[in-house]
């Protein structure tokens, strides 16, 4: 019998990252970062172990060195993987909003959704208060929310 792959759509998936990200920020301010950095290192090893189990070694080193050192030196990146984040959520953001006026699709909703993702990447550039953290959580949120509700119209 063969197996059944899950394939769940990007936009779905991004919805649901968005939401949980929302909820990490809120709740957790500017130390969500140090959370993402010892996920990514945990995450990391995981993988290098199942690369192990199907003898891809040359994949299992570097994703074992990568992850021991995201986990031993993360803290020291914290700052720089605010950065990070923030560039990355800026081009994606940029991406989108040139994909929302190429859309053929009417009205002002398909811009909500990336302007956001915009503004979220440069709150992130000025991180220095605990309370832009909740504001960029509560974007994440609303951001997710209508993704969900784009996602669910189609």
């Amino acid at each position: 019998m063969a197996k059944k792959k899950l394939n769940i759509p990007n936009n779905l998936m991004m919805s649901v990252v968005m939401i949980a990200l929302g909820i990490l920020f809120t709740i957790m301010k500017g130390g969500v970062i140090g959370v993402a950095i010892w996920v990514l290192g945990i995450a990391l090893i995981v993988a290098a172990v199942l690369d192990l189990l199907t003898k891809d070694l040359t994949s299992c080193v570097v994703k074992a060195v990568i992850g021991v050192l995201v986990l031993v030196f993360g803290g020291l990146f914290a700052d720089v993987a605010i950065y990070i984040l923030a560039a990355v959520l800026l081009i994606y953001g940029i991406l989108e909003v040139v994909n929302a006026f190429k859309s053929k699709q009417k009205g002002l909703l398909k811009f909500v959704e990336p302007v956001l993702t915009v503004v979220v990447a440069i709150l992130l550039f000025v991180n220095r208060f605990d309370w832009l953290f909740i504001v960029i959580g509560i974007v994440f949120i609303v951001e997710g929310v209508i993704g969900l509700i784009n996602f669910l119209k189609k």
